[in-house]
């Protein structure tokens, strides 16, 4: 049985070196929050893990509402969520999103659920830029790539 604040993740050595560092709470610069509803638990009384991709998705939404590309839309590509803690109704959460690396047409984002100071899921995202007509990917301009910059994720 897990104590209270003990993390769930068991994988490999350099897996968790990576949560790690995903875990931390400095390695954010763009913050948005979100609050624990009701509805988003089951019967046990712990999170159900579709809301806490929705807190992830505030995080990213929140993110890319300061970057904008005229006639060009970024989606979401790929999605991974590390579950490492419970999380319970009401606590507030606060979501910690970074760039982890831009590539031509597509960017990394890494994010971090937290409650309190305790991480509770770690996230990556794929997003990939396509023209709004011909729905194709294409290169991720100069301006977005400068923004995308300042907001790396901080080393440890």
């Amino acid at each position: 049985m897990l104590q209270t604040g003990e993390s769930v993740f068991r994988g490999t050595e350099a897996a968790r070196d990576q949560l790690v560092r995903f875990a931390k709470e400095q390695s954010y610069r763009a913050w948005a929050t979100d609050t624990v509803r009701w509805s988003d638990t089951d019967k046990l009384g712990h999170v159900n893990h579709l809301a806490v991709g929705a807190y992830m998705e505030t995080g990213r939404a929140r993110f890319m509402a300061g970057i904008e590309v005229a006639d060009q839309i970024f989606v979401t590509a790929s999605l991974t969520i590390n579950f490492l803690r419970e999380l319970h109704w009401p606590d507030p959460v606060r979501i910690g999103t970074a760039v982890l690396k831009v590539g031509t047409t597509s960017f990394e984002l890494v994010q971090g659920l937290f409650s309190g100071q305790l991480c509770i899921a770690t996230s990556t995202a794929t997003l990939v830029l396509i023209d709004g007509a011909s729905r194709k990917p294409v290169p991720i301009p100069q301006l977005q790539r400068e923004q995308f910059a300042s907001f790396a994720l901080q080393a440890s």
